[in-house]
């Protein structure tokens, strides 16, 4: 493992510019020049590029821990791989035999307290987000209900879904 964090530094590149501000070159940098004027834009090509689109909550999802034991009471993190805003999930809803008993939006992730009756079966769980702009997202098997699942620190007392 050492010998692998070693290596990271030579994995990476670095690329050096010569800033002496030759306009002669064809090599584009990427850097745009903000005092070339040849480069004019359209001003109605800007207004509506300035309008800020309603946000995309397609994202792929996923729960940590994402299996429980019958009988356990727990909390899991609902967790997206693109930048959501959690603050905006009117409701979550499980399709099988658990319910969720509460909710809290973070700012990276939405806590769910979650039970499972004792005689559930396995089974796969897909889970409905619902948000405030009526956008539904759908996540197939974001549970599994396996009767050898360790939870380990997210279980929690049955008590908090009462």
């Amino acid at each position: 493992m050492k010998r692998l964090l070693l290596m990271i530094p030579f994995a990476t590149a670095c690329i050096i510019v010569d800033g002496d501000g030759d306009k002669d070159s064809d090599w584009d940098s990427g850097w745009e020049d903000t005092n070339d004027d040849s480069d004019a834009t359209d001003d109605t090509e800007t207004e509506e590029n300035d309008e800020e689109p309603m946000e995309d909550h397609n994202g792929s999802f996923f729960l940590v821990p994402s299996a429980a034991a019958p009988g356990d009471t727990f909390i899991s993190s609902l967790r997206s791989v693109d930048s959501i805003n959690w603050s905006t999930v009117q409701s979550v809803t499980a399709f099988g035999n658990i319910e969720i008993c509460g909710t809290q939006p973070l700012f990276d992730e939405m806590l769910l307290t979650i039970t499972i009756p004792s005689d559930a079966q396995e089974a796969p769980i897909d889970i409905l987000i619902e948000y405030t702009d009526g956008d539904v997202d759908l996540i197939e098997d974001a549970l599994h209900i396996d009767q050898e699942a360790d939870i380990g620190t997210a279980v929690v007392s049955s008590t908090e879904c009462e």
